[in-house]
C-alpha cells in the first residue's frame, strides 16, 4: 500500500489530480507501479513510475482524512470539490455500496447545498442554501473531492473576496 495522487475528470474530460488517496500496488513491471484504488471506481486505476513525485508511504498523506472519513453520515455537512473545480458546502444525501466489476465502493450521494432554516430554497428535507438536486454528485467515500465542513470552502470564498478586492485597486468601477 502507498498514498498516491487521485486523478480523475471534469465535467469537460480535462483530467487533474485532486488529492492524496490509498492505493494498493497490484503489479510492478520494470520501473512502472499499477496502482489499484480500492476506495475508488476502477477507471482511476493507473500506472506510475516507481520514483513519480505522485507516490508516498503509505498514510503519510491520508491519516488524518482517512480516520474523518470513516465517521461520514447521512445528513453530515462536508465540503465537496464539484465537477467545476469549486469548493462548495454541501450535505450527504445519501451512502450506498456501488458494485464496479467485483469491486465493492461506499459512494456518497452529495448534495451541494446545506439544510438552514433561513434557507431560500426548499425541498422535501427542508429549507437550504446552495444547489438544487439536479446538481447532486455521487462521489466515493474516500474521495479527496469530500474534506470537512467548512475546510476548504472558506478558504475558497476568502481567495474569491481578496482577488475581487485586488482588482477593484487596479480598475476603477
Amino acid at each position: 500500500m502507498v498514498d498516491a495522487l487521485l486523478q480523475f475528470s471534469d465535467r469537460n474530460g480535462a483530467g487533474r489530480a485532486s488529492g492524496w488517496s490509498q492505493a494498493r500496488i497490484c503489479k510492478v513491471e520494470g520501473d512502472s507501479l499499477h496502482l489499484e484504488y480500492p476506495t475508488e471506481l476502477r477507471d482511476t486505476d493507473r500506472a506510475l513510475h516507481r520514483w513519480s513525485v505522485e507516490i508516498a508511504p503509505f498514510e503519510s498523506k491520508t491519516r488524518e482524512t482517512w480516520e474523518w472519513r470513516k465517521t461520514i453520515k447521512v445528513y453530515d455537512q462536508v465540503d465537496a470539490l464539484d465537477d467545476t473545480w469549486k469548493w462548495l458546502k454541501a450535505t450527504v444525501i445519501g451512502i450506498e455500496d456501488v458494485d464496479d466489476h467485483g469491486r465493492v465502493v461506499k459512494m456518497a450521494t452529495i448534495g451541494m447545498r446545506i439544510y438552514v432554516a433561513s434557507g431560500p430554497r426548499q425541498d422535501e428535507r427542508g429549507c437550504y442554501d446552495g444547489w438544487g438536486e439536479r446538481f447532486d454528485e455521487q462521489i466515493p467515500l474516500y474521495s479527496p473531492r469530500l474534506s470537512p465542513f467548512l475546510s476548504c470552502s472558506i478558504k475558497t470564498t476568502i481567495e474569491d473576496e481578496e482577488l475581487d478586492e485586488s482588482l477593484d485597486d487596479v480598475m476603477k468601477p
